[in-house]
């Protein structure tokens, strides 16, 4: 039924977004440099309670887990909501960002984390999400410099008034890099399709159809990192969605300055890790 609401609002375009607003953002919360990893994670649902079950398969043995956190969706209601995570309930939160109707909820489960697993977890008290999400960064001496970026905020974006939204990387090197997207409430189902994901403006990804299943996409994209400050963007095209996480590995750092804030570990090989977390 949530769906078919949310279908019906974007296809008479009632919604009151129009362009990229300066209201809420997906932005940079944390970056982490030096011989570090990325996996993402997510499953779909549609309505609460929402259960299922999140895989992590790349970590290499014995690494080190610099942060993990699980974030959570809803639309038309930011009530406070609770979430379990490997059996353990993590509390009741209020959104850490809203935009036009889009709510994004974030959890620290850092030390849930043991390694490579299927991890369970839910999320209760939301009146219309989309699943749930986990972003781990980790480093181990094994892996090549590079640079970890997780933005992560709310977008409500409505193609059929013309919206296109983007995110921006700075300070990574130039070099190979992956792209996660996250996105939820996606109207695949009403025909509306043809959405497109552009890297520094060229396209790297379409369209974003529920690939998860459930009205959610995630999306592992190859892409070429210029450095500097690099731009993730999603053109809508007729369809209306939620933007929640957009995860960037660039490297390697070839030598490129640190962003401020991070600090640089020696020892066991060159390790650095740069945390500005926003939203409490």
């Amino acid at each position: 039924m949530s769906q078919l609401l949310r279908g019906v609002v974007g296809a008479l375009g009632l919604s009151l977004i129009l362009t990229q607003s300066g209201w809420a953002t997906v932005v940079t919360s944390s970056t982490f440099s030096g011989n570090v990893g990325v996996e993402v994670a997510a499953y779909p649902c549609a309505g609460s309670p929402c259960a299922g079950t999140l895989t992590l398969s790349t970590l290499p043995a014995g690494a080190t887990i610099l942060d993990a956190t699980l974030y959570g969706n809803n639309y038309f209601a930011s009530p406070s909501v609770s979430a379990t995570f490997a059996g353990t309930p993590l509390g009741a939160v209020t959104p850490f960002d809203t935009h036009l109707g889009f709510s994004t909820y974030q959890w620290d489960v850092t030390g849930l984390i043991t390694g490579n697993a299927s991890y369970g977890a839910s999320f209760a008290g939301a009146t219309n999400t989309y699943g749930l999400a986990l972003v781990v960064a980790f480093s181990d001496p094994s892996l090549p410099l590079g640079t970890v970026f997780v933005n992560d905020g709310a977008f409500d974006i409505n193609g059929g008034a013309g919206g296109s939204f983007s995110t921006t990387f700075s300070g990574a090197g130039a070099g190979s890099g992956t792209l996660w997207i996250h996105t939820a409430a996606d109207n695949n189902g009403f025909g509306q399709t043809g959405e497109q994901i552009l890297f520094n403006g060229g396209v790297v990804g379409s369209p974003i159809d529920a690939n998860l299943g459930s009205f959610a996409s995630l999306f592992q994209l190859p892409v070429t990192v210029l450095g500097g400050t690099d731009t993730a963007q999603i053109n809508a095209a007729s369809d209306q969605l939620g933007w929640d996480l957009a995860v960037l590995h660039a490297g390697p750092s070839q030598g490129r300055v640190p962003l401020p804030g991070t600090l640089l570990l020696l020892g066991g090989g060159l390790l650095a890790l740069g945390m500005a977390r926003r939203r409490g």
